[in-house]
C-alpha cells in the first residue's frame, strides 16, 4: 500500500502544516495514551495482534463444506465489515451468502426465505446489545424458520456474535445452547473489523483471516505505513479547513464498492457531530465520470478526492488491435486501458482545483485488506480528535429509532 498526494502543494503550503502540529500532536497523544473521548472503547487497536485464528479455523472446518448458505444478520459495522471483505476479496468456493437485518425490505428479505427453503442454511447473528430493530425483526424470523426446518438440528446452526456477558444475545445464546463467539465491549461496530464480528463470519466463507491479520501487524509495525496514516489525517483537516466539506473515496474496480460503504459508515459516524466534519462519499470510475464527474470537474469547488487504485488485475486479457474513439490501440490490455483512464481522470480533477490523494494496491488480497483497513481506522480516529470529536460515540443515530418508538407505540 502506498499514499501518493498529487499536487497538494497548490493548496497547502508549508505554514499550514506548521499551523496544524500542535493540533495533531495532541490527537496523536490522546490516541497513544489512550486519555481521550471515548477512551474505553480503544480495544480495535491491537485487538488482531494475539487473535486466536486457529479456534476459528477448526470452527470453520466443521461448517465449510457442509453450508450452501449462510445467512448474516446485522446493521452498520455488524455486518459491513463482512459484505466489504467479500467484495474485494471474491473468495472462490464455499456457501453462497446472504445479508438480512440491515434493511427492512419485505421483497428482499423474502427472496432471501425462499433461498433457505432449498439450501442448507446456517444463520449467523452479529450485534452487541441485539436491540437493534432492524436486527431483531430479522433475527425472530430466520432463528423461526431454521428452528421449523431443522428442529433439534437448528442449534447447531445457528451462531451468535455478541457481547461477552450482556444483552439479549447473550441470553438466548446461553439459553439455547447456540455456538457463540465474543465481541470486547471496548470495541465499537465500525472499528470491529479484527474481532468475530467479520473474521468468523469471513472464515466460515473460505477466507484465509490470518493473511488479513498479517496486513494489520504490517501495517501497526511499519513507520513509513503509520507516517502515511498521520499525514492523510493532517491533510484532511487542513483541506477542511480551507471549505473542503466532502471527501470522494473513488475507484475503478467493482470489488470496492463495499469498501466504499464500510468508509462511508467509518468516517460519517465518526466525524459526523457537534455540527462538524468531512462528508464522505464515493464514486465508481468510468461509470460516475459520465455522471458525477461533470459536477466534480466544474461545479462547486467543496470537495477532494481520495483514490484507490489497484496496479494489478487478477484476471485480464488483450484488446483487439484498432481505433476506439480517438484512441489507437495495439497489444494492450483491459487493466492498461483502465490505467490510463485512472491517470487521466487524477490529472483532469488535479487542473480543476481538485486535491488528490492517491492510495495505490498491489492487488486484491487478504494483506491489502488488513493494510487499508488498519490505515482508515487509526487516519478516521486522529482526524476526528483534530476535529475536536470524539471518534467513538454516535449518539445521532439514537435519533430516528426514538422517533419509530414514538411513532408505532
Amino acid at each position: 500500500m502506498l499514499l501518493v498526494d498529487i499536487f497538494l502543494d497548490k493548496y497547502i503550503k508549508k505554514s499550514d502544516y506548521q499551523n496544524h502540529e500542535a493540533k495533531f500532536e495532541f490527537a496523536h497523544n490522546l490516541l497513544k495514551n489512550r486519555n481521550g473521548p471515548g477512551s474505553d472503547m480503544l480495544g480495535w487497536i491491537n485487538c488482531f495482534e494475539n487473535f486466536d485464528c486457529q479456534n476459528i479455523f477448526d470452527f470453520a472446518e466443521t461448517i465449510y463444506n457442509k453450508a450452501e448458505l449462510i445467512v448474516i444478520i446485522g446493521i452498520g459495522g455488524s455486518y459491513m465489515g463482512t459484505k466489504m471483505a467479500l467484495d474485494f476479496l471474491k473468495p472462490v468456493g464455499g456457501p453462497e451468502v446472504c445479508f438480512a437485518g440491515n434493511i427492512l425490505d419485505s421483497e428482499y428479505v423474502c427472496d432471501i426465505l425462499k433461498k433457505c427453503e432449498d439450501k442448507n442454511t446456517y444463520l449467523i447473528v452479529v450485534s452487541k446489545s441485539g436491540k437493534t430493530l432492524e436486527t431483531s425483526v430479522c433475527t425472530e424470523i430466520f432463528v423461526d424458520i431454521i428452528k421449523k426446518k431443522y428442529g433439534a438440528e437448528s442449534k447447531n446452526r445457528i451462531i451468535i456474535i455478541t457481547d461477552k456477558y450482556k444483552g439479549d444475545l447473550r441470553k438466548q445464546a446461553d439459553e439455547f445452547d447456540y455456538k457463540s463467539f465474543e465481541i470486547p465491549s471496548n470495541i465499537g461496530g465500525r472499528f470491529s473489523f479484527f474481532t468475530a464480528a467479520s473474521l468468523v463470519p469471513l472464515s466460515l466463507t473460505g477466507v484465509n483471516i490470518k493473511k488479513i491479520i498479517d496486513g494489520a501487524l504490517d501495517f501497526k509495525n511499519s513507520r513509513q505505513k503509520n507516517e502515511m496514516s498521520f499525514k492523510y489525517s493532517v491533510i484532511r483537516n487542513i483541506l477542511y479547513e480551507k471549505g473542503k466539506k466532502i471527501e470522494i473515496l473513488a475507484g475503478f474496480n467493482l470489488r470496492i464498492l463495499g469498501f466504499f460503504e464500510w468508509w462511508k459508515q467509518l468516517f460519517g459516524e465518526s466525524e459526523g457531530k457537534e455540527g462538524k466534519g468531512i462528508f464522505p462519499a464515493s464514486a465508481i470510475f468510468s461509470t460516475d465520470l459520465h455522471s458525477l464527474g461533470q459536477y466534480i470537474q466544474e461545479g462547486s469547488k467543496i470537495l477532494f478526492e481520495t483514490f484507490i487504485f489497484n496496479e494489478n488485475s487478477i484476471s485480464d486479457f488483450k484488446l483487439p488491435n484498432g481505433c476506439y474513439g480517438n484512441i489507437r490501440l495495439k497489444n494492450k490490455s483491459m487493466q492498461y486501458l483502465n490505467s490510463k483512464i485512472f491517470e487521466a481522470t487524477v490529472l483532469a480533477h488535479s487542473k480543476a482545483d481538485i486535491p488528490c490523494f492517491v492510495i495505490k494496491i498491489k492487488e486484491f488480497s487478504e494483506f491489502e485488506l488488513g493494510n487499508l483497513i488498519l490505515f482508515f481506522e487509526q487516519s478516521c480516529a486522529l482526524s476526528a480528535y483534530m476535529l475536536g470529536v470524539n471518534p467513538f460515540n454516535q449518539d445521532g443515530v439514537e435519533k430516528y429509532k426514538n422517533e419509530i418508538t414514538n411513532l408505532i407505540n
